[in-house]
């Protein structure tokens, strides 16, 4: 039978008290980004959206890291000064807020360029049909003169 390995020493109070700091400084930037991400969202400008993608994938994994040792380290946490507990609390409580209205935000962008897509395809598939040549069950069709002329407004 394989033995379980040694679990971790707990970490020293002043190590885990600057994990609990990153942390919640980690948690104040994510706030920030997703409150702009958001904001560019509801101005419908997609310019910056790739960078805010990478830029919060990487904190992401940065705090997820932090909160893994801090959760580890259960009871140096609960010996750290109260009020860098509650300061990291409210910070994370920002957190859930602004990720709420970010995924609200970005669910409501992919909804409309789903739709957008779809008008899209409908008005290609309605040309296309009257421009087929002659079928079996049908007459000529009557030819549309020019070609379907498409423009998204990138913008949204």
């Amino acid at each position: 039978m394989t033995q379980a390995p040694d679990p971790k020493p707990p970490l020293p109070p002043a190590d885990l008290e600057a994990l609990t700091r990153s942390l919640g400084d980690y948690a104040a930037q994510l706030t920030e980004l997703m409150t702009a991400e958001t904001e560019v969202l509801r101005t419908r400008r997609l310019a910056g959206s790739p960078a805010f993608q990478q830029e919060k994938q990487r904190l992401t994994a940065a705090y997820g890291e932090t909160c893994a040792v801090v959760k580890a380290n259960q009871a140096g946490f609960a010996a750290l000064p109260d009020a860098l507990k509650e300061a990291v609390r409210v910070k994370l409580e920002r957190l859930t807020v602004a990720s709420q209205e970010n995924a609200s935000a970005l669910n409501l962008m992919q909804s409309a360029t789903e739709r957008v897509m779809n008008i899209v395809v409908r008005a290609v598939r309605e040309h296309r049909a009257a421009i087929v040549g002659y079928t079996r069950h049908s007459t000529p069709p009557l030819r549309v003169p020019g070609g379907l002329g498409l423009a998204l407004d990138r913008s949204f």
